[in-house]
């Protein structure tokens, strides 16, 4: 079972008015290979370079945050790496570097 929080804001805080949430139908779906009804609420997103996630909500592999401090709001953007290594996709530092001299 999962948490359902719900804000309720009204003009005047010190009114006595009420509300009332009834018949409340809170509903989920997975993707898998299993056969089931079709789950036509559930979006599927195509995200852009350097997006990835359910939402394209999180950076890909090679790209960080531009803001670290800022998460999904921030746009991701190529890792400081000298494609190199990789870098943490939310704050930017070098995860790993691989150096070749000739």
């Amino acid at each position: 079972m999962y948490p359902l929080e719900l804000q309720f804001a009204h003009a005047s805080p010190l009114s006595a008015d009420t509300a009332q949430l009834a018949e409340v139908i809170l509903t989920s779906a997975v993707i898998s290979e299993a056969e089931g009804p079709p789950a036509p609420w559930v979006e599927f997103c195509s995200c852009p370079v350097g997006f990835m996630g359910q939402f394209c909500e999180q950076c890909s592999r090679g790209f960080t945050r531009e803001h670290p401090g800022r998460g999904p709001l921030s746009a991701c953007v190529p890792c400081n790496c000298h494609q190199h290594g990789t870098c943490h996709p939310e704050t930017g530092k070098t995860l790993t570097v691989k150096c070749f001299f000739i």
